[in-house]
């Protein structure tokens, strides 16, 4: 994560986004934050999203894109407040308990 925000400060964008696919696929792969909303290309839609791009230029269903972002990126990866989120949260986190 620290050469993401390195690449962000220094400008590289391009670096940043790969790195930002990088942690994506990462985090996709447990099974508590696999993705709920099919896409076509949910790394595409991710660039797109974040580099705030029209997400109307990328080919598929429009609904399914918007419910991928607010469901499988904004709610799990941000939203501990949402109930769903906050149910998932704690299985991905190791416990803190001796």
């Amino acid at each position: 994560m620290d050469h993401v925000e390195v690449d962000l400060a220094s400008g590289d964008y391009a670096a940043a986004s790969e790195g930002l696919i990088q942690i994506a696929t990462a985090i996709f792969e447990l099974d508590t934050f696999a993705p709920e909303v099919a896409v076509d290309d949910w790394s595409a839609v991710l660039l797109h999203w974040v580099q705030g791009r029209n997400l109307a230029d990328l080919p598929g269903d429009r609904v399914a894109t918007a419910q991928f972002i607010e469901s499988d990126l904004v709610y799990d990866w941000f939203g501990a407040w949402r109930p769903h989120g906050s149910s998932r949260w704690p299985k991905a986190m190791p416990s803190r308990r001796h």
